[in-house]
């Protein structure tokens, strides 16, 4: 199974520079899309309805605060939006499919680089970790692809050392990463095959980092066996983070 996850920075910015073209080349058995931007009703055609997918939205209110959606070529079992907030969830932040042995869920997170995202990505911080502690306790596998504007590790930013009192890589959003990935047990799918520096989702002016992941539980991280970011697409900021697991989409 191949999951693809992509932040477009706005469905208006992502089809001008190509989605359509890029959708239909795509053999992703599920694709995860972030900040949309956009209400439902307004996208074309080509969106709405994309060859070979089904696809599902939880636009945000405005629309122009992000979104999130999930194309997948095997109808769900049920599709849940949001996570049960009203803070994260007015803004689509979060929606999930669930398939026969797993579920599988894109989520966005606010980028913090102004005073009134980074007071949203604080609640997001709290919110969420709430909510992984909850998946935590399921007797589920899970896969939650997103754009969380985090860097974990100083081999995740460019030029770190001055990164660090920037937002998307503050000592507090790395502890929460270190919780993510240590206590509660998830597992960062990209790490699990591909070690390497230099591995950056996102680009703005010279800045660079790797804010772009997909979280598994234990029994998912032992599947991952190939993970990589497609540069080659140039459809927003953000490169493509294309994952392949050992399992079967049912």
């Amino acid at each position: 199974m191949k999951i693809a996850s992509l932040n477009l920075n706005g469905f208006d910015n992502a089809l001008v520079n190509g989605f359509e073209q890029w959708l239909a080349q795509q053999d992703a058995d599920i694709i995860c899309l972030q900040d949309i931007r956009e209400q439902e009703y307004k996208l074309p055609k080509a969106v709405l309805e994309p060859k070979g997918y089904e696809a599902y939205f939880f636009e945000s209110d405005p629309a122009d605060l992000g979104g999130v959606a999930i194309f997948t070529q095997v109808l769900p079992k049920a599709i849940i939006r949001g996570i049960g907030s009203f803070d994260v969830d007015q803004e689509g932040s979060f929606i999930q499919a669930d398939f026969g042995g797993f579920s599988v869920a894109s989520m966005l997170f606010p980028h913090g680089f102004e005073q009134a995202s980074a007071e949203r990505k604080a609640v997001y911080l709290e919110r969420f970790m709430h909510h992984f502690k909850r998946t935590q306790r399921k007797r589920r596998n899970y896969i939650f692809a997103g754009s969380l504007y985090m860097a974990h590790q100083t081999i995740d930013v460019k030029a770190w050392q001055q990164a660090q009192d920037i937002a998307g890589f503050l000592p507090e959003e790395r502890a929460w990463m270190d919780q993510l990935f240590g206590p509660l047990g998830f597992s960062d799918a990209m790490r699990e095959v591909e070690p390497s520096e230099d591995q950056f989702s996102w680009q703005q002016g010279a800045r660079a980092a790797r804010f772009d992941y997909q979280i598994c539980t234990p029994d998912i991280a032992e599947t991952v066996l190939d993970a990589y970011f497609d540069e080659e697409a140039g459809l927003s900021e953000h490169h493509p983070l294309i994952v392949t697991y050992d399992l079967e989409l049912y």
